[in-house]
Parts: C-alpha cells; sequence; structure tokens
C-alpha cells in the first residue's frame, strides 16, 4: 500500500509538470481543458469555470497517475535494478498502447497532449522515471533514521 502511495503520488506530480512544460509555450491549461471534457460527459449543459475545470482535470489526472502505478507496484514491486528499470519502462510502452488505441480521450493518460512523438515519448518517460522513483523512495526504511 505503502508504495503505491508513493509510486502514485511521484507519477501524478512528475507527468502533472511534464504536462505543464508541454503546454506551457502554447499558453495552453491542459488540466482545465480535460476537466471541461470530463464535465462535459456529466453535464452536457453546464459551462464550468476555468478553476472548477482545472480541479476537475488535475483531480482526474490525479485518479489516474494512482491506478496506473498501484497497476505497476502489484505487478513489479519485487524487481530490483535493471529488471526494475525495464518493467517499469513497458510498463510506461503498454500505457502508451492502450492510451492510443483503446482509451476515450477523457480517460487518456495526458489527455492527448502527447500527440507529437517526441512529447509522448519525454511524457512517458517521465512516468518511467517516476515508476522506478517510487518503488526505491517506498523502499527506504525511515525508521532506522
Amino acid at each position: 500500500m505503502r508504495a503505491g502511495l508513493i509510486t502514485g503520488a511521484l507519477a501524478a506530480s512528475a507527468t502533472a509538470g511534464a504536462m505543464l512544460g508541454i503546454a506551457r509555450p502554447e499558453h495552453y491549461n491542459p488540466f482545465a481543458a480535460t476537466g471541461r471534457q470530463a464535465l462535459a460527459t456529466l453535464a452536457p449543459a453546464a459551462t464550468p469555470s476555468v478553476v472548477v475545470a482545472t480541479v476537475a482535470g488535475l483531480a482526474l489526472h490525479t485518479l489516474i497517475a494512482f491506478f496506473w502505478a498501484f497497476l505497476f507496484v502489484a505487478l513489479a514491486a519485487r524487481a530490483r535494478g535493471v529488471r526494475l528499470i525495464i518493467a517499469a519502462a513497458a510498463g510506461s510502452g503498454v500505457i502508451w498502447a492502450l492510451n492510443v488505441w483503446l482509451a476515450s480521450s477523457v480517460l487518456r493518460f495526458g489527455n492527448d497532449l502527447t500527440a507529437f512523438q517526441a512529447q509522448a515519448t519525454l511524457f512517458y518517460t517521465v512516468l518511467t522515471a517516476a515508476f522506478v522513483g517510487g518503488i526505491a523512495l517506498a523502499r527506504i526504511d525511515t525508521r532506522s533514521t
């Protein structure tokens, strides 16, 4: 449970930063766009404010990040060293493939912000690093210090 929470928090924050970095040159708020899209499925006639849409989009991004992180930790928690890195890269690759071919646009991790190959590579490399870092951080024993 601890490894899932740590990995999820790291994945959510790291990928959120990557999304903001990708979107900044265009002065685009990816979380507001995601939030508007998600809220439109719940209440099509509503027009949420930028703040409400941003909070909803950030919450959805965080939930998706925690889902993938808990799944990754359940599958690869025992991996160490190079095997952990390979497992994280493979996991990110599977998530990328699922997003491209199966996920609805609202549930895509990164919400179509990774339309270009270089952006997608950056986003999923950050996710790979977050998966590895999250499990490594969870292994640190805080009781001995």
